[in-house]
């Protein structure tokens, strides 16, 4: 929540949700649209314990079309703001393919929350035994993600101010006429480059 943007320390928190719970992988996965329209799912980040096989350059995991993958299930359960867990062997078959590849024997993924949205996902992996995440365990996890969530949100709004700020300085300048912001007291806040070429004097005159 410190950092100037999450994405900085990202690999570091992930690593420390990893060793904190033993976890085989954690991963952050992000939502986006395409052409069609169509729910897309790629990987940003992942961290691995040792011996176990990165899957952060796996070409499937990048726009991957997350219902026709098979995981309708988990936008529903997402769209509701809740997490997906279980056995690897005991979820729908549909949702087992690319876990049984990777080697996921149990897997636990909850939903980064941005504003009334779910923004992506986040993922622990278990590759060594079928754990079942207890709810101990899936309570202080919701906690922790929902600070990445509210980090993420917080970088997004700062971009927006930023962004609007900038449109709104650009169109403040492209005016010809001379446009400036007084204050109650006469003082002069701003004026525009308009104004600089009418009255011939610098900004900082005014």
């Amino acid at each position: 929540m410190k950092s100037p943007d999450w994405k900085d320390c990202l690999p570091r928190v992930l690593a420390h949700l990893g060793e904190a719970t033993q976890a085989s992988r954690v991963y952050v996965f992000k939502k986006h649209f395409g052409p069609d329209d169509s729910l897309l799912i790629s990987q940003l980040d992942e961290w691995c314990d040792a011996g176990i096989e990165p899957q952060i350059e796996n070409p499937t995991l990048q726009n991957m079309g997350f219902a026709q993958a098979g995981y309708s299930r988990w936008i529903g359960l997402f769209n509701e703001g809740l997490p997906v867990c279980g056995v690897v062997k005991d979820i729908p078959p549909e949702e087992q393919r690319e876990f049984t590849r990777e080697g996921i024997l149990s897997v636990i993924c909850f939903p980064i929350q941005v504003g009334n949205d779910w923004w992506g996902f986040i993922g622990f992996d278990d590759c060594r035994t079928e754990r079942e995440w207890s709810a101990i365990e899936i309570e202080a996890l919701r906690t922790a993600v929902s600070t990445l969530g509210a980090a993420i949100q917080r970088k997004i709004t700062e971009e927006a101010v930023f962004k609007g700020e900038t449109s709104y300085q650009g169109l403040f300048n492209s005016v010809s006429d001379a446009i400036y912001i007084q204050n109650t007291d006469g003082r002069f806040l701003d004026v525009n480059d308009g104004a600089v070429r009418m009255y011939g004097y610098p900004k900082s005159f005014f």
